[in-house]
């Protein structure tokens, strides 16, 4: 996430454990980055003085800003002034930022959705566009959006059913990476534990960039996936679509011909259990479909198909057999 958007969610006593660890890091790394958050809380606090309602004229600052350089005649204190005058505009535009993420922050509810490890959540956003979150996942959404965007923050994984409206851009926005819609339906997953953030694109166009590295950015049309590295920042995008990829939200689980280490790999991500298969039959190849089935249920499936046998040992499964 932006700093400036952390130590602002900082001085409004937002922050989320997650992001509290991330702004600590951010601190820790430099005195400069200390010395930066000292005077955005001298900004902040000098703001507090301020009436809320007061509205900023960017286009009358910046014309004093010019006549401000018209007046500068000396070589010298044309060096001088203009750095000075550098810093004033810098102070300037972050005091601005801040003021509206402040004034808008303040005025607006946030809502905020935390899902635990045992379900799944179904939320209507106030543009009419609904989102799927999976397990260990957490949602933060304007209880109304703005006259000029739609921007939620996502950590974890989400399905976006979005309402199309071309005047007002739809934004999911994560530690790492942005995605930009005007009206689609697509997948992402960027958990914490993760190296990459996916995203896979069911219906429209999404425009995926990286937030440490904003130049990388790539569209993604439909039928399409791509992951972004968390550490280097870089856009990976493939024509393969994982029929899986979704089956949080579906139910549906379906095999092709994957063989059958490639399918536990699945299962166990989707039952949240560990599960295994021995080496005389992990290579052994599997075609079903799973509609809506219990783990119970699934394994009954499998047993049958591959002539195989099923232990439960502590809290892991295991599949065994004889061979193919």
């Amino acid at each position: 996430m932006d700093k400036d958007v952390l130590i602002g969610k900082y001085f409004k006593g937002e922050l989320l454990n997650q992001e509290k660890e991330e702004l600590d890091n951010w601190l820790a790394a430099s005195e400069y980055n200390s010395v930066y958050f000292e005077e955005c809380k001298l900004i902040w606090d000098k703001s507090e003085a301020l009436n809320k309602d007061v509205k900023f004229d960017e286009n009358v600052a910046w014309e004093r800003f010019k006549s401000r350089k018209l007046l500068i005649n000396s070589k010298k204190e044309r060096v001088f002034i203009i750095s000075n005058i550098w810093k004033f505009a810098a102070v300037f535009v972050l005091l601005l930022a801040m003021s509206y993420y402040f004034y808008y922050s303040t005025n607006v509810k946030w809502i905020e959705v935390n899902v635990g490890n045992s379900k799944i959540s179904e939320i209507r956003l106030p543009d009419g566009s609904t989102v799927w979150l999976n397990k260990n996942s957490q949602l933060r959404y304007p209880e109304k959006f703005d006259e000029n965007n739609r921007i939620v923050e996502l950590n974890g994984e989400g399905y976006f059913d979005v309402e199309k409206n071309p005047a007002k851009p739809f934004q999911v926005k994560q530690t790492h990476a942005l995605v930009k819609v005007l009206g689609t339906s697509f997948d992402i997953k960027s958990y914490d534990s993760l190296d990459r953030v996916y995203l896979t694109v069911f219906s429209g166009k999404v425009a995926f960039s990286g937030i440490v590295k904003s130049l990388n950015s790539e569209i993604v049309t439909k039928g399409k996936t791509a992951f972004l590295d968390k550490c280097n920042g870089s856009i990976v995008l493939t024509n393969a679509v994982n029929e899986n990829i979704s089956s949080w939200k579906t139910g549906r689980l379906v095999f092709s011909g994957e063989t059958l280490s490639e399918v536990v790999e699945v299962l166990s991500i989707h039952f949240n259990e560990d599960i295994r298969v021995s080496d005389t039959i992990k290579d052994c190849r599997i075609q079903a479909v799973f509609d809506n089935q219990s783990l119970s249920e699934v394994l009954q499936e499998i047993q049958i198909l591959m002539d195989a046998t099923i232990e439960k040992t502590n809290h892991t499964t295991i599949i065994q057999g004889t061979g193919c």
